[in-house]
């Protein structure tokens, strides 16, 4: 096994600690990452296990680090990155650009893959400034890291888990209204998660809005009985492999595929 060291997540405002251990090779490789970024001035924030761990103390072993920026600050991060060697590669124009190295990968997610959410500049806006591997950079804000998570959803990725966490942590400290802005109109998404809340944390009941619980439940209610047609489908929203056989075999009708943001050169279309 590699060796690790202690390294620090600093929020600046409060100036709150967490501690996680990764190699001094991680860390490094991280902290270069972070300094090109903020040398092209993009508006960026970091996600995944690094956030997750921002807000809850979790800290798990991770082989990607993820940031999310605006499709049209993609072209000048590649652009940066490819001067510095890192030669990254567009996985898919519509949400995900790739870094591929050791000990991690680098993540830029831009979109997401089935449409349902814009990544803009309000998600910088809203974000936090941290110290991380002692670069300034900034994570991204708790109704964000929801939202982003509530469509993985799938046979052999679910990030359930991590929402109720949050959620815990958070212990009802949410802007709910912006939370149900970024599901637009797949608000009922997040009500599941609320309700899976409820059943693994009985006792933290008082975390989640009664009224809120109660506005949620009455629109997935409306919602199902306008829908007419028997065939209205949504299942490819959280797994498009195991809900495409509804697609592709049984004649439903609906499948969730985002656009192309930006082009094979990563400039915003």
């Amino acid at each position: 096994m590699p060796e690790t060291k202690e390294y620090k997540l600093i929020h600046l405002d409060s100036r709150l600690e967490r501690v996680y251990q990764i190699t001094p090779e991680g860390a490094d490789l991280i902290a270069r990452w972070l300094t090109l970024l903020n040398e092209t001035e993009a508006e960026y924030v970091i996600g995944g296990a690094f956030a997750m761990h921002a807000y809850t103390g979790i800290w798990r072993d991770t082989k990607d680090f993820d940031v999310f920026l605006p499709p049209h600050d993609l072209k000048k991060v590649l652009d940066r990155l490819e001067q510095a060697y890192f030669h990254p590669d567009i996985r898919d124009t519509s949400w995900l650009a790739k870094v591929e190295s050791t000990p991690f990968d680098l993540d830029i997610i831009f979109g997401f893959r089935n449409g349902q959410m814009k990544i803009d500049g309000s998600w910088f806006a809203n974000s936090h400034g941290y110290d991380v591997m002692g670069v300034r950079t900034r994570i991204i804000a708790l109704e964000e890291l929801i939202a982003s998570k509530a469509y993985v959803a799938r046979r052999y990725r679910f990030d359930g888990p991590d929402i109720m966490h949050l959620l815990r942590e958070a212990k009802g400290d949410i802007d709910w209204e912006r939370l149900l802005w970024l599901m637009g109109d797949n608000q009922d998404i997040l009500y599941w998660y609320l309700v899976l809340f409820l059943i693994v944390y009985p006792g933290h009941a008082d975390y989640i809005p009664r009224d809120l619980m109660t506005r949620l439940s009455d629109q997935l209610m409306e919602r199902a009985a306008k829908v007419t047609n028997p065939k209205h489908f949504r299942g490819t929203l959280l797994d498009p492999v195991s809900f495409g056989v509804d697609y592709l075999n049984f004649g439903y009708e609906g499948y969730y595929r985002a656009k192309p943001l930006v082009n094979h050169r990563g400039e915003e279309l």
